[in-house]
């Protein structure tokens, strides 16, 4: 068995999701997403959000770590542009909402 508190991999990660568990967790995402989508508006910075929907600008971000975990070769260059796509939004809804500053955006 994994030990406490780690995944099941040798570095403590956690191992791939399998194809049909990252398929159906980019569903729910997705759902998770369009249900969320009312929370923020296009000109609200992180100051003026309510901090309980904070969590819901991570959508993006989980959207794309589930995407980059593709194994199936066939299929990994597909995953790795949807990952992009998804990492773009979540960096440009950080950058529209203030959550960095373009210089400090610029320097990563």
């Amino acid at each position: 068995p994994p030990p406490p508190g780690g995944g099941g991999g040798a570095d403590g990660a956690s191992p791939p999701p399998s194809p049909g568990d990252a398929g159906t967790a980019m569903a729910l995402l997705a759902r998770c997403g369009e249900l969320s989508e009312g929370c923020f508006s296009s000109n609200e910075t992180v100051g003026d959000a309510n901090t309980s929907d904070l969590e819901y600008l991570m959508i993006p971000f989980h959207q794309g770590q589930v995407a980059a975990q593709c194994s199936d070769i066939d299929r990994r260059g597909d995953a790795l542009k949807a990952a992009a796509a998804h990492l773009r939004r979540f960096a440009e809804r950080c950058l529209a909402m203030e959550v960095v500053s373009e210089g400090a955006a610029a320097a990563c």
